[in-house]
């Protein structure tokens, strides 16, 4: 049962390689042979994006969390 699980083989793709030729799938197509030509670079790619993100949330986060207590301090001079 083990033998036949491992030396299972995918059917052949045919029927989607016809489908991504088509020139409406030229854009997913080419994305993905780009990330795929970016493999080798992924330990390096993937921790800095993750980086470029988290940084760029707190960043934003705390540009929205400012806007909120100065529009607070602005309607409670509003109200006095």
């Amino acid at each position: 049962m083990l033998r036949k699980l491992l030396t299972f083989r995918m059917p052949e793709r045919t029927t989607f390689d016809q489908v991504m030729r088509l020139p409406a799938f030229e854009p997913i197509r080419t994305f993905f042979q780009n990330v795929y030509a970016l493999w080798p670079s992924w330990p390096v790619l993937v921790p800095l994006l993750g980086w470029i993100g988290w940084r760029t949330y707190r960043s934003e986060r705390a540009r929205v969390l400012n806007r909120r207590v100065m529009q607070a301090q602005d309607e409670g001079r509003r109200n006095v």
